[in-house]
């Protein structure tokens, strides 16, 4: 998820790439901002319940993070 300027995630706003089969590994979020990102929501990249890697989450901005009450899982059951 990419913006020209500003980018505000919501509390309750959930972002999920986590692995939707029980061996497999969890997928890439990316959230970047050109100027501020304010992050209060959740992102998930989990592996499968069975096996896998969590995945690869990126929260920037160029200007300011506001991480406020943000979530950020990239789990593993069997790690």
């Amino acid at each position: 998820l990419t913006a020209g300027h500003d980018i505000t995630v919501e509390a309750g706003a959930k972002i999920d790439a986590s692995a939707k089969n029980d061996n497999a590994s969890g997928g890439d979020i990316i959230i970047f901002a050109d100027r501020d990102l304010s992050f209060k929501g959740t992102a998930l990249a989990n592996a499968g319940a069975l096996g896998g890697d969590g995945g690869f989450i990126e929260t920037s901005g160029r200007r300011n993070v506001d991480f406020g009450t943000g979530l950020v899982r990239a789990n593993v059951s069997l790690g």
